[in-house]
């Protein structure tokens, strides 16, 4: 008599349906809150463009525990580099990124990425004592 495979967690599927107040929205501009327990990302829409900067009109913000966004980001880092590999680097202008980080505007992300882990690197290093 076979063994019937029992389902564990890791081997269920989940199914997906819409809640009844589901909504899509679009955003061009995000914002980050971390906390020690979670991080907030704050979605919005860029409404005016000016000298001072413009304006960001926030309309949805999302909460999820760390190990939620790490596999978020994974997920996303993978869509994004999918496709740039079928349709080239995507080019994101110098004035949206912070000064520090600009050069990495026009790099494909998995450079981008590396670039990342290097100041994370250099981030929690200990620090030398004078």
């Amino acid at each position: 008599m076979a063994d019937k495979q029992k389902d564990t967690p890791e081997t269920l599927t989940p199914k997906f349906v819409l809640a009844e107040d589901f909504a899509s929205v679009y955003a061009n501009f995000t914002r980050f809150e971390p906390t020690l327990w979670d991080i907030k990302m704050l979605f919005g829409e860029i409404i005016e463009q000016n000298d001072q900067g413009g304006v960001v009109e926030h309309h949805t913000g999302v909460s999820m525990a760390w190990p939620c966004a790490k596999v978020m980001a994974f997920y996303l880092a993978m869509n994004v580099a999918i496709y740039e590999r079928d349709n080239g680097s995507i080019a994101i202008s110098s004035t949206v990124l912070q000064s520090d980080i600009r050069h990495l505007g026009a790099s494909p992300l998995t450079h981008m990425i590396e670039e990342a882990s290097k100041i994370r690197e250099l981030a929690t290093a200990p620090h030398k004592k004078r």
